[in-house]
C-alpha cells in the first residue's frame, strides 16, 4: 500500500513539474505569437510614457508628459541635432532575435507568476518609502491569450533573486532594447 502511494505520489509531482515547465514556455516552436503585445510605461504625477511593442516588432509611443509633449518634441528634435555626440541610428522595429530575447526575459523569470498587482515589500522591495509625486514602472504581457500587468514604484528594489529584484532587472531589459528602434508615437 506505502509502495503504491508513494508512486502515486512520484507521478504526480513529475505530472505537475512538467506542467510548471511548460506554462513558462511562451513561444511556441520557437516562434512569436501574433497576439504577443509588450507594454513598458513609466509615470508620475506630472505625466507619462507608454511604449508598446507588437508581435511585428513595431514599438508604438504615446506621452501624457507635461513637461515633453508632441508640440514641443521638434525643438528637442532640433537640441539633439546640434548636439556634437552623435545617435547611433536607429532601426524601424525590432527584429525577431530582439522579440525572441524580450520573452525569454519574461520566461527566465517566470513573469506569468508573478502578483498581478504593484509590487510590495512582500515581493522583496528593499526600500519601504516612497516620495509625492512618485514615479511607477509597469509592464504588461499579453501572449497566448494571457495577460499580466505589474507595477513597482522607482524606490522598490531587491535581491537578483526577489520578485522586486527581477522585475527592476526585466524593466532596464525593456529598456535597452527599446533604446535602439525608433517608436510611432500614437495618440
Amino acid at each position: 500500500m506505502s509502495k503504491k502511494c508513494f508512486i502515486i505520489f512520484a507521478l504526480t509531482l513529475c505530472f505537475l513539474t512538467f506542467s510548471e515547465i511548460k506554462a513558462q514556455q511562451l513561444l511556441k516552436n520557437d516562434k512569436i505569437p501574433e497576439d504577443l503585445v509588450i507594454k513598458y510605461w513609466k509615470g508620475s504625477g506630472i505625466g507619462s510614457n507608454e511604449f508598446t511593442v507588437k508581435s511585428n516588432g513595431r514599438v508604438f509611443y504615446k506621452s501624457t508628459n507635461l513637461r515633453i509633449n508632441h508640440n514641443n518634441a521638434a525643438l528637442l528634435e532640433l537640441l539633439d541635432k546640434k548636439s556634437k555626440n552623435k545617435k547611433p541610428k536607429l532601426k524601424d522595429k525590432l527584429s525577431k532575435k530582439q522579440l525572441k530575447e524580450l520573452v525569454y526575459e519574461f520566461e527566465k523569470i517566470e513573469f506569468l507568476r508573478f502578483p498581478n498587482r504593484q509590487l510590495n515589500y512582500l515581493d522583496g522591495c528593499t526600500n519601504n518609502f516612497s516620495i509625492n509625486p512618485s514615479t511607477t514602472t509597469a509592464i504588461t504581457l499579453e501572449i497566448n491569450k494571457k495577460s499580466m500587468t505589474v507595477s513597482a514604484e522607482v524606490y522598490c528594489s531587491g535581491t537578483d533573486n526577489s520578485i522586486a529584484g527581477k522585475f527592476e532587472i526585466l524593466a532596464k531589459k525593456i529598456s535597452e532594447i527599446l533604446k535602439t528602434v525608433k517608436a510611432t508615437i500614437s495618440e
